[in-house]
């Protein structure tokens, strides 16, 4: 699932929600990626100035797929990719949710951290505001004003309700996509009954093979659709050439990369 944070200005609790957000998220077993709308950036904002920002400039301008910045903290990777679209490919396979703080133009599902209601309104799109939070969450005034207009959506400051909010969203949309198949890898035995145990909160969204997918295909930075009987054999194909290698520990992840 991919939803987004949005507010006008910085300090309304846009980070801290993302923040509150994945230790939610992580604490229910989904792995997590976040894609923060910077208008300017510099390697060194990251790397607290282990690497010149300039230096990773030059190398991108010489042409460099790729460069990256390696410390002790972490590992900062930089590409030419210039659209949302191309980063979420790249992070798409390392994550079952995706958290975009910014990106006010984007369509995606959102939470809106607001300070105002006039904030709230030039945010708002129809159908896909999840909840509002922020600093609006302390103001019974601007709270009532947005009641006034839309009292279906949820105001909400803390981090474990805006979570139970996204993941029941991310609920209704898998079981509208569910394709109504019986390979029971869910351990139910088709898809109506794991979409009842899913709204009754007795199944992980992951056990479907269509939503925490076993092997990932991405072609010219496409993804492409691949069924989870397709997936399993690639899967174990895969996983069996690797257990003939020697020295090689129980991989938790395997990536394949292949240059045409």
């Amino acid at each position: 699932m991919i939803f987004q944070i949005v507010g006008f200005q910085r300090h309304v609790g846009k980070t801290s929600t993302a923040v509150s957000l994945i230790e939610e998220f992580k604490k229910r077993g989904f792995r997590v990626a976040a894609i923060k709308h910077a208008h300017k950036y510099e390697v060194s904002q990251d790397t607290r100035g282990a690497l010149d920002s300039k230096d990773t400039e030059r190398y991108l301008e010489a042409g460099a797929d790729a460069c990256g910045a390696l410390t002790d903290r972490s590992f900062v990777l930089i590409t030419p990719e210039k659209s949302l679209d191309g980063a979420l490919n790249m992070i798409a396979p390392f994550a079952d949710i995706m958290i975009l703080e910014g990106f006010r133009e984007e369509k995606y599902p959102r939470i809106i951290a607001a300070e105002t209601a006039d904030q709230f309104f030039d945010l708002y799109i129809e159908k896909l505001v999840i909840a509002v939070t922020g600093l609006i969450t302390g103001n019974e005034t601007e709270k009532e004003k947005v009641i006034a207009v839309h009292p279906d959506i949820p105001i909400v400051s803390k981090g474990s309700e805006l979570a139970e909010l996204v993941l029941s969203r991310l609920v209704d949309e898998v079981v509208n996509r569910l394709e109504k198949k019986t390979c029971a890898v869910c351990g139910y035995p088709n898809c109506d009954e794991y979409a009842k145990a899913l709204i009754r909160g007795e199944a992980k969204i992951t056990a479907c093979p269509q939503n925490a997918a076993q092997a990932v295909l991405y072609i010219n930075g496409k993804k492409i659709g691949i069924n989870p009987f397709v997936q399993r054999i690639l899967s174990a194909t895969i996983q069996g050439m690797i257990s003939t290698l020697k020295n090689i520990k129980e991989p938790e992840k395997i990536s394949i990369h292949l240059r045409i």
